[in-house]
């Protein structure tokens, strides 16, 4: 399903897009940092500004806080020019919407993204429509996509790790 990010008062109520936010601000390297008394996100401007959108509707750097305390931060494939992704795993057992005990999030270019996602041939097509809306508007693309990890798909040992799609220790 496309998501795009609504005024907050209409998307404050869209789980879907309540979803993609919370994947906003955990596949993120843009981190609050305080100084001088001062709170503000640091990173690079593309991931500032994901984390900001996020981090709006769910409940400013407070909300984005707990939300980290709470699932934590279990695995994390940094973005690198030859995967054009970044993955992060979250333990997923405080969240409402979950019954498995990690959470796997993908963040990047689009077509890298989409390649992993199981989609019927309609919602790929309504994908890419959007997709190639938005590029020829010149606006920065990138897809967001997660998947639950089930207890049969963690690694025997308990250990996520890798540094792509080849040498995984899970499914991505």
């Amino acid at each position: 399903r496309v998501v795009s990010l609504a005024p907050p008062d209409q998307a404050a109520s869209d789980a879907a897009c309540l979803k993609l936010c919370r994947a906003g601000v955990l596949n993120n390297a843009a981190h609050a940092s305080v100084s001088s008394g001062d709170k503000e996100v640091v990173g690079s401007p593309t991931e500032v500004a994901i984390f900001n959108a996020g981090a709006a509707l769910l409940g400013g750097l407070q909300g984005v806080a707990k939300l980290k305390a709470e699932v934590g931060l279990a695995f994390e494939i940094p973005f690198n020019s030859d995967n054009k992704w970044m993955v992060t795993v979250h333990a997923s057992d405080k969240l409402e919407d979950s019954t498995d005990p990690y959470l796997c999030i993908i963040k990047g270019a689009p077509e890298r993204v989409l390649a992993r996602c199981a989609l019927d041939e309609e919602s790929l097509r309504h994908a890419d429509e959007a997709l190639q809306g938005l590029m020829q508007q010149g606006r920065r693309v990138l897809c967001v996509a997660q998947r639950s990890i089930r207890a049969d798909e963690v690694p025997a040992d308990g250990k996520f790790y890798g540094t792509g799609e080849a040498d995984c220790s899970f499914g991505l």
